[in-house]
């Protein structure tokens, strides 16, 4: 059974590390994950944020490697794709076949846990990219809505518009006019991981700014069960 989530920082050089310790009765030993640009620790149910801080501390550097590759979206896969590739869809790996086809457009077929990429005679080299973007793309659109419904309900507000498009190194931002926008790349991620950007990003439609105030209202509001 996990404890309710706390937000703590260390100083580790001249940076702030903002993580969330989640507590659990299960666990006798302490673990800390990075998940795009959160931190988030594991500890034993009952165990003082102050015992904690140092372990964070130990692990600064390396803590701070993860983000920084984070926010630079290290290659998930490459923009050339071959066959044989790995692909990452909802956190599961599947394994690229690239097939010729006669017909001008490219496409992308899932059949178990591999993907078959149909590519026309002399295609661009960015072809395939362009196809699993197209993919990934139309299956955030289709799944995000219901993620925003929960998490709106929660936070009593509207569910707001969103668009899924390129947003460099960033997961997901809210706009001075309150759209939502999340990265296509988020498609690679797990959905418990994609729930925590859409939890994050609503926050934002009441509290801008990663204030006290922001961090407490997404603790009640995350999706904890998951982590």
């Amino acid at each position: 059974m996990a404890g309710a989530l706390q937000s703590d920082t260390v100083r580790f050089g001249s940076t702030d590390i903002a993580y969330s310790i989640r507590r659990s009765r299960d666990r006798n030993t302490i673990g800390i994950s990075v998940c795009g640009p959160w931190v988030e620790v594991a500890a034993p149910l009952g165990m003082r944020a102050a015992a904690i801080r140092p372990h964070v501390e130990r692990k600064g550097a390396w803590i701070l490697q993860k983000l920084d590759l984070a926010r630079r979206h290290a290659a998930i896969y490459p923009k050339v794709l071959r066959a044989g590739d790995t692909i990452r869809f909802f956190g599961r790996q599947y394994l690229l076949r690239i097939h010729p086809q006669k017909t001008a457009r490219s496409r992308v077929e899932m059949n178990a846990r591999q993907f078959h990429l149909h590519l026309p005679p002399e295609a661009a080299p960015e072809a395939g990219h362009k196809a699993f973007k197209r993919l990934f793309r139309n299956e955030l659109e289709a799944r995000l809505p219901a993620w925003l419904d929960e998490y709106a309900r929660k936070l009593v507000i509207d569910h707001p518009p969103f668009h899924v498009r390129e947003l460099g190194n960033r997961w997901g931002s809210c706009t001075a006019a309150g759209t939502l926008q999340f990265h296509w790349l988020l498609a690679t991620q797990s959905p418990a991981f994609i729930r925590q950007v859409v939890a994050h990003e609503l926050c934002h439609l009441i509290e801008p700014r990663h204030s006290k105030g922001f961090f407490q209202l997404l603790n009640r509001v995350r999706p904890t069960s998951e982590l």
